[in-house]
């Protein structure tokens, strides 16, 4: 999968997260800054296969969630970190 393929995806990862918030009611700061955040730290997993310590990375994914779950509730949080998990492990599965 080429770069340009890999942008168009995590694009459409953040539209649909967008669209996601309007439907939470959070506001268009929190609606933007969340799913940044939360992708940003999803996509320090993939370090740990290069040597990348557990402690922080899994702190660093727990206070991301965290943060989503302070402004869009839990269960919407929780489904923002696994599609951003899942987003991160597909988009890296061919550098692997």
């Amino acid at each position: 999968m080429g770069a340009m393929a890999r942008l168009l995806i995590m694009l459409a990862w953040l539209c649909l997260s967008q669209a996601a918030a309007r439907v939470v009611g959070v506001t268009a700061d929190l609606g933007a800054v969340v799913p940044a955040v939360v992708l940003l730290s999803s996509a320090l997993v993939p370090l740990m296969e290069v040597g990348a310590r557990l402690l922080p990375v899994a702190a660093t994914v727990t206070a991301s969630w965290s943060l989503a779950a302070q402004t869009w509730g839990v269960g919407w949080a929780s489904a923002l970190m696994g599609s951003a998990l899942a987003l991160v492990v597909f988009v890296t599965w061919d550098q692997r």
